[in-house]
């Protein structure tokens, strides 16, 4: 319960930098500036070089923020170090190994899976443990016809948000999870996409946790070969339009 306490809290803060750093991505955007990396130490230095091409205005709201992002920042740093030190318990040691063998998942998102799910022995399969985690559709009949509407959300939305962060990590690392991606956006939206990695990481999790083998790494993603291709259909739309 300790532990679990510790992730949702890092949840929290989690998603209070980000809300942060998108406000300071915004006011870069309005004032049409590339601005630094978004985090305490290069936006201070940013600051205090470059915050004359700022509006008093944005420059204040900035300021505002960056203060934001560096109490968080250091709340996290303490967080952390207090969740590495509760996963030396000899309850999670093994699992927490277990499941930092998956590209993308550190000591932090490993620590919260475990702890929101605790022994994976207790689901009698991975449907049952998707069930509890809230990743099934929810599916209404009607007349006859059965429609598959949007995930339950009845598990814990912190597991739900670590295994998000953890797709998404796994699919920029190796080439087939990507490639399932992909074909999953061609045909839905981004977002389901990206549930459906979740949904299919946390089956994957199970199966290594029930059989006790790591994961079978496949061939890594060139990241390099893809930002190209992206950046080169921007400007290819960019001069359509």
């Amino acid at each position: 319960m300790r532990l679990r306490k510790f992730g949702r809290h890092w949840r929290r803060l989690a998603q209070t930098l980000s809300r942060a750093k998108h406000g300071m991505s915004s006011i870069f955007l309005a004032a049409n500036l590339a601005g630094p990396k978004l985090d305490g130490a290069s936006a201070q230095k940013w600051l205090l070089a470059h915050g004359h091409l700022l509006k008093d205005v944005d420059r204040d709201s900035f300021r505002d923020l960056l203060q934001v992002v560096q109490l968080l920042e250091c709340q996290r740093a303490t967080l952390e170090r207090e969740i590495i030190f509760a996963n030396r318990d000899p309850r999670f040691v093994e699992d927490v190994k277990l499941l930092k063998t998956v590209p993308g998942i550190d000591e932090i998102i490993a620590c919260i899976i475990a702890a929101e799910v605790g022994p994976f022995d207790r689901f009698p399969n991975a449907d049952a443990l998707e069930v509890w985690a809230g990743l099934t559709p929810d599916n209404q009949e009607s007349a006859g016809r059965t429609l598959s509407g949007h995930i339950t959300k009845a598990g814990s939305p912190t597991l739900r948000w670590a295994l998000g962060i953890a797709g998404l990590n796994l699919c920029h690392s190796d080439a087939q999870p990507e490639a399932i991606r992909q074909r999953l956006c061609a045909k839905r939206t981004n977002p389901v996409a990206n549930t459906a990695m979740s949904r299919r990481l946390l089956r994957i999790l199970y199966a290594m946790m029930r059989d006790r083998k790591p994961y079978a790494v496949g061939e890594p993603r060139d990241r390099t070969r893809a930002a190209n291709a992206a950046r080169a259909r921007k400007r290819k739309e960019m001069a359509i339009a």
